[in-house]
């Protein structure tokens, strides 16, 4: 195969060239790759979440929290001990008492039930005496005997509970219509008819004759004064129109 000396030198001497090549790069690698043994103390690093960060945080929070109100709760109490420790008075070793006195309420001046029906029968009486006084003293007001009448059967008067009719008046009948007429009467404290308004609802009959005599009637009706009723009080006269 080969003829010359100098050509199997060759061959053979870069065979073995490139096998020391091999070697030196084999033994070359396995050097970088060796571990060097550690130096100083080794730390490690490990990775947290960031839940785990604010629960801790929170935590922080709240132990703060919690020991803020522990310490507000102690100096509040012992604030509430020294405010009443200092309203504590010692007396004296002798116990006072004291006796409230019972002050009797003043009696309330209030007029009987009795007194009130004897002024309103003086009331009365004297409102009787001044209108004959005025009747007298006028003729153009005196009445006949029979317009005058105290007559309960046949016509009604309502005012209220202490306060009745002194002078009644009746209707002079001259009209050809019977009937029942209502009038609702406005009456002040003197006792003075003021207002008549006749016909209202109850009437049985609305015949302008019927009316005019009970409105005329009806202002002339006096009643009992009362200084206690209202200014203008509200009553009502029933007027029956009957033929004989």
């Amino acid at each position: 195969m080969f003829t010359t000396k100098s050509k199997k030198f060759g061959f053979f001497g870069t065979v073995f060239f490139h096998i020391g090549l091999l070697i030196i790069a084999f033994f070359s690698s396995i050097g970088y790759t060796s571990v060097e043994i550690p130096q100083g103390v080794e730390i490690e690093f490990v990775p947290y979440s960031n839940e785990n960060v604010f629960d801790n945080k929170n935590e922080a929070i709240n132990e703060l929290q919690l020991n803020e109100l522990k310490m507000s709760n102690e100096t509040s109490t012992e604030k509430v001990v020294v405010d009443e420790s200092s309203t504590i008075n010692m007396n004296n070793n002798e116990d006072t008492i004291t006796f409230a006195e019972n002050i009797a309420p003043e009696p309330s001046l209030e007029i009987s039930s009795e007194l009130k029906n004897a002024l309103l029968v003086i009331n009365e009486n004297h409102l009787k005496d001044s209108v004959k006084q005025s009747d007298l003293s006028d003729p153009s007001n005196a009445l006949n005997n029979d317009q005058v009448e105290a007559d309960y059967g046949q016509d009604g008067y309502s005012l209220s509970e202490f306060r009745d009719p002194v002078r009644k008046i009746k209707p002079k009948y001259s009209c050809d219509e019977t009937g029942t007429i209502i009038v609702r009467v406005i009456v002040n404290r003197q006792g003075i008819t003021i207002q008549a308004d006749a016909g209202i609802r109850g009437s049985t009959e609305s015949a302008p004759c019927l009316l005019k005599e009970a409105t005329e009637a009806a202002l002339k009706t006096t009643w009992t004064p009362l200084e206690d009723a209202p200014e203008k009080q509200a009553g009502y006269i029933t007027y029956n129109f009957q033929k004989y």
